[in-house]
């Protein structure tokens, strides 16, 4: 139903379908996304299908694509992708940039945006429990460390990654042994 339905699985917007069952490499390992989509900014959408209730491993199977798609898969992995679904679907315009054009309403090929920016992950299933929905995967990792200085001030140093970017920051924690400082951060 929601591949033969662009706008079925978020109704104000049009997912290009460029991938179902689709056989993608992660670390010389296969894994299957059930659908793969492009949305009108070019960003990866990916679904995964439960029947019934949601098991919680259905978020190891999304950090498993999440990683695909950041580590793995190129450009022109995603046009691949798309040409070979497009001509197992008979699509009239099997080249993926006059697809993406023509469904997108694009006019010009300049304003086709860069694929692959931003991932976006779905779990469709009749029953999604707690575990599953509230666990976000947009993730940022945040290394810590407690420094005391000479005079009993203490600070932390986080370091946040941000995809290539580090940003570092110290906060200082005053007057407060260092346990309870680290136990209060």
């Amino acid at each position: 139903m929601f591949e033969n339905s662009p706008v079925g699985l978020n109704q104000d917007e049009y997912i290009l379908w460029i991938g179902k069952q689709t056989h993608v490499n992660l670390g010389g390992k296969t894994i299957i996304p059930d659908l793969i989509g492009i949305d009108l900014e070019g960003n990866l959408v990916i679904v995964e299908f439960k029947l019934g209730r949601a098991p919680h491993k259905v978020i190891s199977q999304l950090f498993k694509y999440a990683a695909w798609a950041a580590v793995e898969c190129s450009e022109s992995d995603i046009i691949d992708i798309a040409e070979a679904y497009f001509r197992e679907h008979d699509v009239t315009a099997s080249k993926f940039y006059d697809h993406f054009r023509d469904v997108f309403d694009i006019p010009d090929a300049s304003d086709i945006p860069k694929l692959n920016q931003s991932l976006r992950l779905f779990v469709v299933a009749e029953d999604i429990p707690d575990e599953v929905s509230r666990v976000g995967l947009d993730i940022t990792c945040i290394e810590v460390s407690l420094f005391q200085t000479e005079s009993d001030e203490m600070y932390v140093d986080m370091d946040v990654k941000v995809s290539e970017e580090d940003t570092a920051c110290y906060v200082y924690v005053p007057e407060t042994p260092a346990k309870a400082k680290l136990e209060a951060f």
